[in-house]
């Protein structure tokens, strides 16, 4: 029987630990909705699963991203926390938008499996802060997973901005 699970994606600017902004652009690009980041700015990230699930690693970008494990509150819940700086990227030009890619390695019921993801963003100038306040918060990212029986990989049937 297949294995699902939720994982919840938080991302917070480090300087003022607000979680990001992010605003509706419709049909226009890949998403219809964008997170509004700064480049060359620390953020936190936190991952929590709904169940007790070990996270292996994570890469935004092509980049390892050092975790923490952390306690998350819940009994049969997994949280870890990191941080991670937007300093390989260049503010977007008006009209576009960044794929940022995240892969998570997950080991699941003993099974390593692979979670692959894309965020839309608008990055913007380190020092443009205005923009990045408009907009509705992104507290969390939510994905519904499902791993299909014997696979290696992680299915992400649901993606919603809380």
């Amino acid at each position: 029987m297949a294995t699902t699970f939720k994982l919840q994606l938080g991302l917070k600017r480090k300087d003022d630990n607000e979680p990001v902004r992010f605003k509706i652009d419709g049909g226009r690009f890949d998403s219809e909705k964008t997170l509004k980041l700064n480049v060359d700015t620390p953020y936190l990230l936190e991952l929590r699963l709904t169940q007790e699930i070990e996270v292996l690693d994570l890469a935004i970008q092509g980049s390892s991203i050092s975790l923490n494990e952390g306690k998350s509150g819940k009994a049969g819940e997994s949280l870890y926390t990191c941080e991670w700086t937007s300093t390989s990227f260049s503010p977007n030009k008006k009209g576009n938008r960044q794929q940022i890619i995240i892969i998570i390695r997950l080991k699941v019921s003993g099974v390593i499996v692979e979670l692959k993801t894309t965020l839309q963003c608008k990055l913007y100038k380190e020092e443009e802060k205005t923009h990045c306040k408009w907009g509705d918060l992104a507290n969390f990212l939510e994905y519904d997973c499902k791993i299909p029986d014997g696979a290696t990989y992680v299915d992400v049937t649901k993606q919603v901005i809380r």
